[in-house]
C-alpha cells in the first residue's frame, strides 16, 4: 500500500494474568458492558493500533509470540471454591489463542514470583526472538526495570493499562491501576479504560470487537433437580435465593450458574432450580438454572 512501511514488524505479547482477570471481571460485572474482554478481539486492537503508529498496512503488523503468567491454586483449593470447570474453559481459550501459559503455585500471600518470572521471560524473548514491539498487560512499576532493559535492546515497548475500582462479588474492594512511572518509559502507554469510553461513545468497531457478544438466553426447562426457589436480589455477580420449602435464603454467585445461562441471564422474581455446594467453604447454591413455565 502506497506510503506504507513494507517491513514486517514482529509483535510479542506478555499478560500479568490477575491484572488482565480483574479487567475482565470489572467489564462483566460493573461496566455497563456486562461482558468479558473477547481474547481475539484484544489481539486485533494491538494489530491495528501497532499497524498505525509504525505506519505499517496491518498484513505486515505480526504477533509472534504470546504468553500468559498467573499464581494457581491446587486442584482441591480450585475445587472447593467450585472454580475447577471455569477455569479449564479459559485455559481452553488461551490455548486456542495461541498463548503459552506459566504458572507458579499460590502461596497463604497471595501471587509470589510471578513478576520476576514475567520479567525474566519477556526480557528474554527479545533477546531470543527479536521483537519490534513487546506488549505488557501489566501496570505495576516493578516492571519499570524490565522496560528500562527492553530499551537498551531497541524494542519497542507498548504498556495496554486500566486505572479503576471497584467491590467485586467477594465483597472486597479492587483497584486495578497503571504506575505513571511505568507508562514514562514506554513508547507508547495506553489508559484502556479512556480509549474504551471514547471508542464506545464513537461506535469504534475496533473497540466494540474487544468485548465478547453475550451469550443468548437459553429457553430450555429445566426439571427433576435438587431445589427450586425464586430469586430474591442481584448485585455484583452474585444473589440470592429464598427457597420454595421456606428454609433460609440461599446464597449464589457467577460462578455458581449452570452453564446453559449467563449471569446477566437472572432477574429478581424468576423460578431457579439449583443444588447445594460451596464457595469459599460456605454453602451455597450451585449449578442455578432459570426455570422456563
Amino acid at each position: 500500500m502506497s506510503g506504507y512501511n513494507s517491513k514486517l514488524v514482529k509483535v510479542g505479547i506478555y499478560i500479568d494474568g490477575n491484572y488482565f482477570s480483574n479487567v475482565s471481571d470489572y467489564y462483566k460485572y460493573i461496566h455497563f458492558k456486562k461482558s468479558r474482554i473477547n481474547i481475539k478481539g484484544l489481539f486485533d486492537y494491538i494489530i491495528y493500533f501497532v499497524s498505525q503508529k509504525e505506519n505499517l498496512d496491518s498484513h505486515y503488523c505480526r504477533i509472534v509470540d504470546a504468553h500468559y503468567f498467573r499464581g494457581k491454586f491446587n486442584a482441591d483449593e480450585t475445587r472447593a471454591v467450585n472454580k475447577l470447570y471455569s477455569e479449564r474453559q479459559f485455559e481452553d481459550i488461551l490455548i486456542h489463542s495461541g498463548i503459552t501459559t506459566h504458572y507458579l503455585p499460590m502461596t497463604k500471600n497471595g501471587e509470589k514470583g510471578i513478576d520476576v518470572w514475567f520479567a525474566l521471560e519477556a526480557y528474554e524473548g527479545a533477546v531470543r526472538k527479536n521483537y519490534d514491539v513487546i506488549v505488557l498487560l501489566a501496570g505495576d512499576r516493578d516492571y519499570v526495570p524490565l522496560v528500562r532493559k527492553l530499551n537498551t535492546l531497541g524494542t519497542r515497548v507498548m504498556v495496554l493499562g486500566w486505572d479503576f475500582q471497584y467491590t467485586g462479588i467477594d465483597g472486597e474492594t479492587h483497584s486495578t491501576y497503571t504506575s505513571s512511572n511505568l507508562l514514562q518509559e514506554v513508547t507508547y502507554g495506553l489508559h484502556m479504560e479512556k480509549e474504551i469510553a471514547v471508542g464506545l461513545g464513537n461506535k469504534d468497531e475496533v473497540i466494540f470487537d474487544l468485548f465478547l457478544e453475550n451469550k443468548a438466553k437459553n429457553k430450555a426447562k429445566f426439571e427433576n433437580r435438587s431445589f427450586h426457589g425464586v430469586v430474591t436480589s442481584l448485585k455484583d455477580g452474585f444473589g440470592f435465593i429464598a427457597p420454595d420449602d421456606g428454609s433460609d435464603n440461599q446464597f449464589f454467585h457467577y460462578e455458581g450458574v449452570h452453564d446453559d445461562f449467563d449471569f446477566n441471564d437472572f432477574q429478581v422474581n424468576d423460578k431457579v432450580s439449583y443444588e447445594i455446594g460451596s464457595f469459599n467453604n460456605k454453602e451455597c447454591a450451585v449449578n442455578v438454572c432459570i426455570v422456563r413455565n
